[in-house]
């Protein structure tokens, strides 16, 4: 028997063309190697797009398509991690507001027992004012009862 230099295939596959031809890639025992070392990122990002075929063609057509898509998830990979910055500040900003109010509500909320205590204050003051004038006033009426009381028994 005689052996194909190379790799042996494992499948046929063929790329959505964007043009009019279509183009096919072979994926060999080194490709599926090389393809779980990259993970399955790029199998995700590449699955629904590999067709079965059951002639491959042309080698650098078909390393261009995939580069190109490999190109394209590189761009998406990208755009994500500028999103999940971009994220991670609004996340940030979003902290320092609520710090903010939570400092803001805390110091009312200080100003506001000040202020009560004042008062309460104010009033306990104002009450025993008035309960001081009241005896003075009770003692007063008690000696205009006596007074009179005195004059009745003469």
């Amino acid at each position: 028997m005689h052996r194909r230099a190379g790799p042996t295939p494992l499948a046929v596959w063929a790329l959505p063309a964007t043009r009019a031809a279509r183009q096919t890639v072979t994926v060999s025992r080194t490709c599926v190697r090389a393809l779980s070392v990259v993970g399955d990122a790029v199998a995700s990002a590449c699955a629904g797009t590999l067709l079965p075929v059951g002639n491959p063609s042309d080698v650098e057509a078909r390393l261009a398509a995939l580069e190109a898509r490999m190109e394209e998830v590189a761009a998406d990979a990208a755009a994500a991690r500028h999103l999940a910055a971009a994220r991670d500040r609004d996340l940030a900003d979003l902290g320092i507001k609520v710090d903010a109010n939570r400092a803001a509500i805390n110091a009312l909320g200080v100003q506001t027992a000040g202020r009560f205590d004042r008062l309460e204050q104010h009033v306990d003051a104002g009450f025993a004012e008035m309960r001081g004038k009241l005896d003075q006033t009770a003692a007063g009426m008690a000696q205009i009862v006596e007074l009179l009381t005195g004059r009745e028994d003469q």
